[in-house]
Order: structure tokens, then C-alpha cells, then sequence
């Protein structure tokens, strides 16, 4: 199975993450036109499938990615239980029908992994990348919030669908540790870090 090792900077250092593929955009610019990319793929086509739970596509592609997160899961080891949080849209209050599903999906295959909804909430909507939005860590640290438990579990699987300058990552990490301090460890997980090769 394909897995690429990375690292996530976040305030108080990187945290380990994993891509489970490579995902190559639909489109690329060319010459100073956008046109459709020639390396785009299924694994690429899967994870754009899972972002519209209306189209009949939808179920397939999240029981593809959730069969990868499963098998990756499998070989994760040195921890009793781990938390899977979900790296909210950038829509306010909004995340990921099809990564919670996978999350879901992961939680019933393997009893290690808790998912709690609601634990990392976007609290206010910023631009779209694909819009030419800004996505640095400042603007992910203020519009994030992590709402902490009674009691936590130390480690936490920070989960997404694409890594491309894996500042959303870093905001989401960097906010629970600022909340948690010490008593957290994180990783990112994402079905694919951006290739533009």
C-alpha cells in the first residue's frame, strides 16, 4: 500500500503525517490556460467523489478511502486508543460528510479509534484556495476552535482529504495544542498529499 511520509509544522513543532496516495488535480494551467490534467487519476477521482454525498458515486468512493484508511490502520501501532479529528470545510460549522463517514467506517473496523463530532469546529467561513483564497496558518488558527473533553485521549489522528501546503493541518494541530498543551499527540492522516508532477 502507498503511504508518503511528511511533516506538519505547527507552533510547538511538526507532527508526523501520512498521505495515503498522491492527488493530482482535475485541472492544471497551461501556457495560461486551465485545462484538464493529464495525470489526474482514479485515487484523485475518489477523493473528489467523496466531497458531493448527491452524486451516486458518493457510497463507492468513501468505502474506496475508507478500505485504504482501514488497511493503514491496521499497521498502526504503540497506542491504546486514538481520537480521529476531522479538519472542518472552511465553510462555518461544516465538515466532510464522506471523511465522517470513513471516520465512522474506521471507528466499527477497529475499537482503537473513537470518533467524536463537533470536537474541532470551524467558527467562522474563509476563501476557498481553489478561489484564490488565503490559507495561511493565521487565518486556519483564527477560525478554529477545539472544544476540549472531560477527558481526553493523548493521541489524536488529525484527519483530511488533501494535503496541499498542509497549513490547514498545522492550524488544526497547533489549536489543540494550544488548548491540551503537552497532553496531546498528533498526527495527520489524509487520503492524498497535492503532486504537481
Amino acid at each position: 500500500m502507498y503511504a508518503q511520509p511528511f511533516l506538519v509544522q505547527g507552533l510547538f513543532g511538526p507532527s508526523r503525517g501520512i498521505a495515503l496516495g498522491q492527488y493530482r488535480p482535475l485541472t492544471i494551467k497551461q501556457d495560461g490556460e486551465r485545462v484538464r490534467n493529464p495525470k489526474f487519476d482514479q485515487h484523485s477521482q475518489h477523493i473528489l467523489n467523496i466531497k458531493d454525498p448527491n452524486k451516486g458515486w458518493f457510497k463507492g468512493s468513501v468505502q474506496y478511502c475508507s478500505d485504504l484508511v482501514i488497511a493503514h490502520a491496521a499497521t498502526m501501532a504503540g497506542f491504546a486508543k486514538a481520537q480521529i479529528i476531522i479538519v472542518p470545510s472552511s465553510e462555518k460549522g461544516k465538515v466532510s460528510q464522506g471523511l465522517e463517514r470513513i471516520a465512522r467506517n474506521l471507528c466499527s473496523a477497529d475499537n482503537r479509534f473513537v470518533y467524536t463530532p463537533g470536537a474541532l469546529v470551524r467558527t467562522k467561513t474563509i476563501d476557498k484556495l481553489a478561489r484564490g483564497g488565503d490559507r495561511s496558518l493565521h487565518i486556519h488558527l483564527e477560525s478554529l476552535e477545539y472544544k476540549r473533553r472531560d477527558q481526553e485521549i493523548r493521541t489524536k489522528i488529525v484527519f483530511d482529504d488533501v494535503c496541499t501546503s498542509s497549513h490547514s493541518l498545522s492550524g488544526a494541530i497547533s489549536v489543540m495544542q494550544q488548548v491540551l498543551l503537552d497532553q496531546v499527540e498528533a498526527h495527520a492522516l489524509v487520503l492524498g498529499k497535492t503532486t504537481r508532477d
